[in-house]
């Protein structure tokens, strides 16, 4: 695994680094542009924009790898089983998106102190903490996982069928089962009287007419919920299911 892993990793060396170089050099400008006065608004908007779209190539690429591997002939010359080829594909998108989450790091304790007509205290305060930062780590390491895992099943069930025009039917076959996975949850849970943003869990607090005026967070790291449970065994399903296609159905 760990050599399919390095091989893979060679392959997309190069949309790697240029990826994360253009990042940065977007980046180190939007700074310079805040230090000249440009509106802090529009820095992190622009900020953002560019940490979605460099993790949105990253992701697609991590993507393309596991297509790549169902359709190469050499998987069938290398001694691996499908669940290592899938955890070769799974620990490649970990590491861009581990990527992604340093240069972001890196950036806001740049960026912040650089912007003074913005007030970051309350992020400050209640966000940069061991709690909620690692809520948010994990969050985000499963929320990139889970997704790649789904899209994976749909690329198999995609490849298991030799017609034109297949990729519509992995993206009929993706839309159609997690829109079964959400109406079981909805089924099973109901509408949730919090709101939550991953493993952190809010309570919302209204004035006397019924509007929301704050979020208050309830619960730092609380993966333990019914709906995130279900969510561990759908995907563990996938995976098999993910194995099952590329033993029996997926013909190169």
């Amino acid at each position: 695994m760990l050599k399919l892993l390095k091989y893979d990793w060679k392959r997309n060396s190069t949309i790697y680094y240029a990826t994360v170089a253009v990042l940065l050099i977007v980046q180190a400008s939007l700074y310079i542009g805040s230090r000249k006065g440009w509106l802090d608004v529009l820095v992190i908007g622009l900020s953002i924009m560019a940490f979605m779209a460099a993790s949105l190539v990253l992701f697609l690429q991590a993507c393309s790898t596991f297509n790549h591997h169902l359709k190469s002939f050499n998987r069938r010359l290398l001694p691996l089983k499908p669940l290592q080829e899938i955890a070769a594909v799974l620990l490649l998108n970990i590491i861009y998106t581990l990527t992604i989450m340093l240069i972001g790091a890196i950036v806001a304790a740049v960026m912040i102190p650089a912007m003074d007509n913005i007030d970051f205290s309350y992020i400050i305060d209640n966000w940069l903490k061991p709690a909620p930062v690692l809520s948010i780590l994990g969050y985000s390491l499963w929320s990139s996982v889970n997704l790649l895992i789904w899209i994976m099943l749909a690329i198999a069930i995609a490849r298991s069928f030799k017609v034109k025009h297949r990729f519509w039917i992995g993206l009929a076959a993706f839309i159609a089962i997690q829109s079964i996975i959400a109406y079981l949850s909805y089924l099973l849970f109901g509408p949730s009287g919090e709101a939550a943003f991953g493993f952190i869990q809010f309570r919302v607090t209204a004035s006397a007419e019924g509007e929301a005026i704050a979020m208050m967070p309830t619960s730092w790291f609380n993966p333990l919920s019914g709906p995130f449970i279900m969510e561990i065994v759908t995907t563990v399903a996938a995976l098999y299911a993910i194995v099952y296609l590329m033993n029996r159905k997926v013909e190169l």
